[in-house]
């Protein structure tokens, strides 16, 4: 019997042995997967942070972007505004040369009118006809100039409206 016993018990002992060698590669093997979950979770952790930072970022660069959309909108409307007003008071520089011209030819033709005989012209009313003229044509001038820079500083207006227009559509 007492060899019954001892097989038995030699097969106990390497039975618990055998039990103790799975147990020992079962907690290993736990082991490493809690190293490769700590890793992972760090990793995660790590793309969490650069996400929230991309996103700080891009929150920055969309204020940015709206502030400068709402100045370049601003800006817009203002060059509408100051080319509305170009526009008009080249309206109205055109006019005044078109009504110089007018008076003028008008002056002109007084003056180079061959004399009717019910009309005579004295020598002071053809000096005071011609120094009219000439002060009229110098207004002309003038006038001209002044539209000419009118139109100058409307086609500048329109070119920085349309480039602007670009800018807040692209």
């Amino acid at each position: 019997m007492a060899r019954i016993l001892t097989i038995f018990s030699i097969l106990i002992g390497l039975a618990t042995a055998f039990l103790g060698w799975k147990t020992r590669e079962q907690a290993l093997e736990l082991q490493s997967n809690l190293r490769d979950a700590k890793s992972g979770r760090t990793a995660a952790e790590g793309k969490q942070k650069s996400a929230e930072k991309e996103r700080d970022e891009t929150k920055t660069k969309l204020d940015e972007t709206e502030g400068t959309l709402k100045k370049s909108q601003e800006d817009l409307t203002n060059a509408r505004g100051e080319l509305q007003n170009l526009k008009t008071d080249y309206e109205k520089a055109k006019a005044d040369v078109d009504e110089k011209s007018r008076k003028i030819a008008e002056m002109d033709a007084i003056l180079n009118k061959p004399g009717s005989p019910t009309q005579t012209i004295t020598p002071e009313a053809i000096k005071e006809l011609s120094d009219a003229k000439l002060r009229l044509e110098t207004e002309l001038a003038e006038a001209k100039q002044v539209q000419e820079t009118l139109r100058s500083k409307a086609e500048e207006a329109e070119s920085k409206v349309a480039g602007q227009e670009r800018t807040i559509v692209g």
